[in-house]
């Protein structure tokens, strides 16, 4: 079994924290992650120097804020900004997880397995609503995220680049394997080591899954965290 951990940080964004072998209880939560204030580093605001926020992990990555990483999603106002501000406004939790109309995905009509975090952020100068879902499948291990931008706004935003999650790994150490293959071929693991910088794996026909293992252990499939994502 597994846990996942998010905090809402003082500027109301969300930062991930933990995701790995469940935590039975609050005080077995070992924060992976030191942060600590650093001179020459970019901060949110001036009154909120604790925030540097290349040096923390966000559950849904915007653009700007000095932030240099790639972002989880891009808006473009009709000023031509996209620099966006998605503040924490609420959650709900509840038994099963719903359909996701028009797309494919994991569902439980019935409510008996699993049940479904919802978190809304709003972007104040935009108005535009960000809902990130949760699906937990405890029994199965799995949780599936997705996320929904809706435009509260009386101005059009145009949404140039959307992602159903984005994922800081905590350490180093990691490899990306992948599945590659063609019909009748299928299923052939490649592997390689995950480097600073951006890579692309694509697959047109949407049945392609891939694992970030770490190295230790992992190698012979005998030991280490193995992360699948799909």
């Amino acid at each position: 079994m597994l846990s996942y951990v998010f905090r809402v940080l003082g500027n109301g964004e969300l930062e991930h924290r933990y995701f790995g072998p469940i935590l039975h209880r609050r005080g077995a939560f070992v924060d992976p992650v030191d942060i600590e204030e650093r001179p020459a580093t970019p901060a949110w605001h001036l009154s909120s120097g604790d925030i540097q926020p290349e040096l923390h992990m966000f559950e849904y990555p915007s653009w700007g804020h000095s932030d240099f990483r790639a972002p989880a999603f891009v808006l473009r106002q009709t000023n031509g900004s996209r620099t966006t501000e998605f503040r924490y406004e609420g959650f709900s939790s509840e038994k099963g997880v719903a359909r996701l109309p028009g797309m494919p995905c994991a569902f439980d009509d019935d409510g008996d397995d699993s049940y479904t975090l919802t978190v809304d952020l709003r972007d104040a100068p935009t108005g535009c609503l960000l809902t990130l879902r949760y699906a937990v499948f405890p029994h199965q291990d799995v949780i599936v995220r997705s996320a929904t931008i809706a435009n509260g706004g009386s101005e059009p935003v145009v949404i140039e680049s959307a992602m159903s999650l984005s994922l800081d790994l905590p350490d180093r150490g990691y490899d990306l394997i992948q599945l590659s293959g063609a019909w009748s071929r299928e299923n052939h693991p490649t592997r390689s080591r995950l480097r600073p910088g951006v890579g692309v794996r694509h697959e047109a026909c949407g049945q392609s899954a891939f694992r970030a293992t770490r190295q230790a252990g992992a190698r012979q499939q005998l030991g280490g965290h193995v992360f699948r994502f799909r």
